[in-house]
C-alpha cells in the first residue's frame, strides 16, 4: 500500500512540476497598397503601385519556469530590420543557408515579446521555428471577440455562484436524508 502511495506521488509530482511553455501567435498581418509608382534607376515606372507589408509575432512563455537560449528563426533575413516590443537585447546569426535566428538568453515565466517586421514589395519572411534548451513551441491562434459589459459578467457570475451554491446544499440534504433518514423539509 505504501509503495502504491510512493508510486502515486512521484506520478503527480511528474505531472505537476514547473515547465517552460512557449506559445507563438500572429495577431495581424496586412498588406497595404501605396499609390506611388514604383521607379527604376532610370525614372521609367515598373509597377503603377507598391506594396508594404506588415506582419506581428507574439511569443510567450505560459510555462511556470524560465526557458533558455530562445531561438526564434526566420526563412531569411528582413529587408528592413525587426521591430521588438519590449525592447531587449538579442543575439543575431544568419545560417548558410540564408534562415535568420534571432537568439534570446532567457524568457521568464509570463514574458511576452512582439516582434514586427515591414518590408516593401516583397513578401516578409516567414516565423519558422522557436524553440528552447527545454523544446518546441506551440502556435496558438488568436481571435478578437467584442467586449462584453460588466454588469452582463456579474450578472452571470452572480447566476453561477447561486446554482453551485444550490447544487451544495441539495447534496447535503440528500446525504443528510441518507445518513440519518430524516426527512430534511418536515413531515
Amino acid at each position: 500500500v505504501s509503495a502504491l502511495g510512493s508510486l502515486a506521488l512521484v506520478v503527480f509530482k511528474y505531472f505537476t512540476r514547473a515547465r517552460t511553455e512557449l506559445h507563438v501567435s500572429k495577431p495581424h498581418a496586412f498588406n497595404f497598397l501605396v499609390k506611388e509608382p514604383l521607379r527604376n534607376p532610370d525614372g521609367g515606372v515598373v509597377a503603377e503601385r507598391q506594396n508594404v507589408y506588415t506582419v506581428s509575432y507574439r511569443i510567450f512563455n505560459a510555462g511556470a519556469q524560465a526557458a533558455t537560449k530562445v531561438e526564434v528563426v526566420f526563412n531569411w533575413k528582413p529587408a528592413i530590420d525587426l521591430n521588438l516590443w519590449p525592447v531587449r537585447h538579442f543575439t543575431p546569426h544568419l545560417e548558410d543557408d540564408g534562415r535568420y535566428i534571432l537568439i534570446f538568453e532567457s524568457f521568464a515565466p509570463k514574458e511576452a515579446l512582439r516582434i514586427e517586421i515591414m518590408s516593401i514589395n516583397q513578401e516578409p519572411p516567414v516565423l519558422v521555428l522557436v524553440r528552447s534548451d527545454q523544446g518546441v513551441s506551440r502556435d496558438v491562434d488568436l481571435s478578437m471577440y467584442p467586449t462584453v459589459p460588466l454588469w452582463k459578467v456579474r450578472t452571470i457570475q452572480f447566476f453561477a455562484l447561486v446554482g453551485v451554491a444550490s447544487v451544495i446544499y441539495f447534496m447535503l440534504v440528500l446525504i443528510q436524508y441518507i445518513v440519518l433518514r430524516t426527512p430534511a423539509f418536515g413531515g
